[in-house]
Formats: C-alpha cells, sequence, structure tokens
C-alpha cells in the first residue's frame, strides 16, 4: 500500500514538474522566466519542494532550464538564417544585441 502512494505521489509531482516546463515555455521570448515563488503558487506547492521535484525530473534547477532552453531556441532562430541579430534579440526581450555575443 505504502509504495502504492509513493508512486502515486511521484506521478503527481511529475505532473507538477511538466507544468512548470510548459509555464517556462510560454514565457521563453520573455527576459525572465515567473520567479520561483510565482511558480510555486501557480502550482499549489510549496517553493524548496517545487524545486527538488522539478531538479528531480529534469536534472537541473529551474532557472537553469529557462536558460537552456531559452539559449537553444535563440540559436536556432540564428541557424534559420531568417531575422538578423537585433530582430533576434528584441524577439527575445533583450535591450539590445550584444546579450546575445560573446
Amino acid at each position: 500500500m505504502k509504495n502504492e502512494n509513493e508512486s502515486q505521489l511521484l506521478s503527481a509531482d511529475q505532473q507538477k514538474a511538466q507544468l512548470i516546463k510548459e509555464i517556462l515555455i510560454r514565457h521563453i521570448f520573455q527576459q525572465r522566466p515567473p520567479t520561483l515563488d510565482q511558480l510555486a503558487r501557480k502550482i499549489n506547492m510549496n517553493r524548496r519542494k517545487m524545486e527538488e521535484v522539478f531538479e528531480r525530473r529534469y536534472g537541473k534547477s529551474v532557472y537553469r532550464y529557462f536558460l537552456d532552453i531559452k539559449m537553444k531556441r535563440i540559436l536556432r532562430y540564428v541557424h534559420e538564417n531568417k531575422l538578423s541579430l537585433k530582430e533576434i534579440a528584441e524577439k527575445f526581450s533583450y535591450s539590445d544585441q550584444s546579450a546575445l555575443t560573446v
């Protein structure tokens, strides 16, 4: 019985981690994602538990995950050559293209 309850909790945790991921993706064109406190409130979970659940599911912190998916999307835009670097920076809410250069 205990293992069955643990499986259900893990499944619920995985669903919440997936929901966080979806929220982050919806904010990909904004400079910053919702704060951790805002995310925790949206999924009705305490912040520390939310961070643990997310990191267990995706292997990185919420903020690191957001930056990684954002940079992958930016790189895709760069490789497609459909927009200038300035236009890509604007699309992703950066004040100027120097934010995208190394």
